[in-house]
């Protein structure tokens, strides 16, 4: 039950972050979407950001054990 409620948590929260990204292109363009501010602003600024995100990246990404996978 709670990964079926982890599954629609996540889905919608891609859904509000995409549907903000359209707007926020639709009235500043380019220069208002979260991605340009990302790389623009915070990745330049706070390399540490980078590195935090690459981190939690493989976390998120890497194979589990083979002894410990799940379908």
């Amino acid at each position: 039950m709670i990964r079926e409620v982890t599954k629609f948590f996540i889905i919608g929260i891609l859904v509000v972050i995409f549907a903000y990204d359209f707007y926020a292109y639709l009235q500043e363009g380019q220069e208002g979407t979260i991605s340009y501010l990302i790389i623009t602003d915070w990745s330049r600024n706070y390399p540490a950001f980078t590195f935090l995100i690459g981190f939690i990246m493989g976390h998120l990404f890497w194979p589990l054990s083979s002894k410990k996978r799940i379908d």
